[in-house]
């Protein structure tokens, strides 16, 4: 590895720790971060403090993240945000929620509006190792898989994923370019893998909403009770109604004030990573203080 790569490496891994939701916590929990100044300190971002907002700085680190070279997790999921959420859709059609687990996968983002969409992040520095396995869980729960990837990886993708996932790509423009359209999975839902994958609550209203009742048992039996009633359910009718129940139980649209003020750089955590309300008028506040404060964080 020549010293400019390791560099790039090196700046690439300081910005995926600097949008990270623990950071993104402490800031709104503590009114400051010392990591976050650590960081800033690693990818050279603490010159010409006196002009700028704290939240100023964080846009120009997001701006440094969307050069191919140092891209991370984070400039895919900012851009799925800005430009197919908040773009294609809106706060108050869609919900996004990211990291969500699907069986043995973990997906990066989905969405769900009228139906429910998978995207699976492949970005320069992935590995296709897994993504074969990753897709077969994303369809036993969702109806449609795109994998948002870096150039590099496209072709390989084209002939390994099944017709039916979409291929799309984050160009140097950073614009969202599709190579191929996802399209509607025709597999049944899982309904052991649906349940496992939602709250219970959630799954409580799923039940009731086919028809069902949900027994008054302890709360030391009621996982498998309700498992078992659940796993009952009609597979086809069982899609619908969790893009009905997630698109309502996980909307941000009570949000929108909030993440509205918020720099574009830290939209998406605003979306995906919940704080209390009055960690929020913290956030703001810390946001908007002149960036030399940041110097005296440490």
């Amino acid at each position: 590895m020549t010293s400019k790569s390791l560099q790039n490496e090196n700046k690439s891994a300081a910005l995926s720790r600097l949008f990270s939701p623990g950071v993104f916590r402490q800031l709104a929990r503590d009114g400051r971060s010392d990591l976050l100044v650590r960081i800033l300190n690693e990818a050279e971002l603490l010159e010409d403090l006196n002009t700028k907002t704290i939240g100023q700085v964080l846009d120009r680190a997001f701006q440094l993240s969307k050069a191919v070279e140092l891209r991370t997790e984070h400039t895919y999921k900012a851009a799925i945000t800005h430009k197919i959420l908040l773009g294609t859709h809106s706060l108050k059609t869609a919900s996004l929620f990211t990291e969500f687990r699907v069986a043995n996968s973990k997906a990066d983002v989905v969405v769900v509006n009228g139906t429910s969409t998978v995207y699976e992040i492949k970005s320069e520095r992935d590995s296709l190792e897994r993504l074969e396995s990753q897709i077969a869980d994303y369809f036993k729960v969702f109806s449609r898989v795109n994998v948002i990837c870096a150039e590099k990886h496209v072709r390989k993708i084209l002939n390994t994923a099944p017709g039916c996932v979409g291929i799309l790509t984050l160009n140097r423009r950073f614009q969202i370019s599709t190579v191929r359209e996802a399209t509607d999975s025709n597999s049944k839902v899982d309904q052991a893998v649906v349940f496992d994958s939602l709250s219970l609550s959630e799954s409580e209203l799923i039940i009731k909403s086919l028809g069902r009742t949900v027994p008054d048992v302890p709360n030391t039996v009621k996982y498998q009770v309700l498992k078992e009633i659940f796993c009952e359910l009609p597979s086809e009718l069982l899609r619908h109604e969790v893009v009905k129940t997630l698109r309502n139980s996980r909307s941000a649209l009570h949000l929108s004030e909030f993440i509205l003020q918020l720099p574009l750089s830290l939209q998406p955590l605003g979306i995906s990573t919940r704080i209390r309300k009055k960690d929020q008028s913290r956030l703001l506040e810390v946001i908007n203080q002149p960036a030399k404060n940041l110097l005296k964080w440490t």
